[in-house]
């Protein structure tokens, strides 16, 4: 939203709802800053996208979509990259794709999408030196290591703190330990994906209020890699860790794990510091432990029930549909047998009535069987 919202004063000089629009979660009452239309760019999420998909296969709205951030490898932007490489197949002459990241090899892609005959456009950004220096964390805990690796280096830089941390849970328990010795003018924010609009904007809208607050010291997840922008950072300090769902296919539960992030998500967060002036990284953590060169794509970690609804919903094969990372088979045909033991699809893998239904609520069809159910067994009450 406020990436529409940019663009709109760039593009028109006004606020969205002329030229730019958005939309973003679902559409309901009370929800209506969800949905702001525009006539030529409309920026929405992956999840959004597919399901705009469901109500027009073919998009015939849409001539050119741009996918960023590709190199999130997220499940709903896998699937959002396969439709458009049927849709370049389908609408060969009107339809045109755009991938931008700040850290993908193009070469996968460009193979994805057959185009090995192309050349990627690189375009230059204004990024300024940041330094960078390992401090791993060892007789303190993670946290009291991250606070006073703060306390010691803010005299020394000037502008916006970022502290990478893993979870909603570290960051409440960073902020009040930082609190306990918070440097003069100085403000603690929490930012993470939880957090209402409005306290997003605390950070992302910052100024000196009344009371002289000059400088911010922001406790995040990993939204602020590549999703929101902090500017006159100049300060970074890395935990190295993110919270990540991963699916235990043999009890068919989510689990949460902190994990050690790859090597490109930290040259993300080091970018962080270089956006207006030189900065400096810290990282509480050894180079040694930077193994993985890119972030796992979610959909060989994650449960597919979903995935495949919305695809069978799209009268497409999940089990042939183009993904840029094949997971196993024995996977999809499991997310299949789901969807027919709660009559979601047919024997022939047709979608039924409540498999439309299910798709159409976005919900993981386990938790939509369970709404419905709830609802139906206690319908008579609930309208009273």
């Amino acid at each position: 939203m406020s990436l529409a919202r940019r663009v709109a004063e760039e593009y028109d000089g006004i606020s969205v709802g002329k030229s730019v629009g958005y939309r973003v979660g679902q559409s309901s009452v009370g929800r209506e800053r969800n949905r702001v239309p525009g006539t030529d760019i409309l920026f929405m999420t992956d999840a959004i996208f597919i399901q705009e998909s469901q109500d027009d296969d073919q998009l015939g709205n849409v001539r050119v979509l741009i996918i960023d951030e590709a190199h999130e490898r997220s499940l709903n932007t896998d699937i959002v990259l396969g439709i458009a490489k049927l849709l370049l197949i389908t609408r060969s002459t009107d339809f045109y794709v755009v991938i931008a990241s700040a850290t993908i090899d193009p070469a996968k892609f460009l193979k994805f999408f057959q185009r090995t005959n192309f050349v990627s456009l690189t375009v230059p950004g204004r990024i300024y030196d940041v330094s960078v220096e390992y401090n791993p964390f060892t007789d303190k805990s993670l946290l009291q290591h991250a606070v006073s690796t703060i306390q010691n280096l803010y005299d020394k830089h000037q502008g916006h703190t970022l502290v990478f941390l893993p979870g909603q849970r570290e960051i409440k328990d960073a902020i009040q330990l930082f609190n306990q010795r918070i440097p003069d003018n100085c403000v603690a924010l929490p930012l993470y994906s939880a957090l209402s609009l409005e306290e997003q904007d605390r950070v992302l809208q910052f100024d000196e209020d009344s009371n002289g607050v000059r400088r911010m010291v922001v406790f995040c997840t990993n939204i602020a890699e590549t999703s929101l922008t902090i500017k006159d950072t100049c300060l970074v300090i890395d935990s190295g860790l993110v919270k990540q769902p991963r699916f235990d296919h043999e009890n068919r539960l989510t689990v949460i794990e902190t994990v050690q992030i790859s090597r490109s998500s930290a040259d993300q967060r080091k970018g962080r510091a270089g956006r207006t002036a030189q900065g400096h990284c810290v990282r509480l953590y050894d180079e040694n432990d930077l193994t993985r060169p890119d972030i796992e794509p979610e959909i060989l970690r994650a449960s597919l029930d979903r995935a495949v609804l919305q695809l069978v919903y799209l009268e497409l094969n999940p089990q042939e549909f183009p993904l840029i990372d094949q997971p196993e088979q024995t996977v999809i045909e499991t997310s299949l047998e789901l969807l027919k033991d709660l009559s979601c699809i047919d024997d022939d893998q047709i979608i039924t009535k409540q498999g439309k239904l299910f798709a159409k609520l976005g919900l993981d069809p386990r938790y939509s069987a369970f709404l419905i159910d709830t609802y139906l067994e206690h319908a008579e009450i609930l309208e009273l």
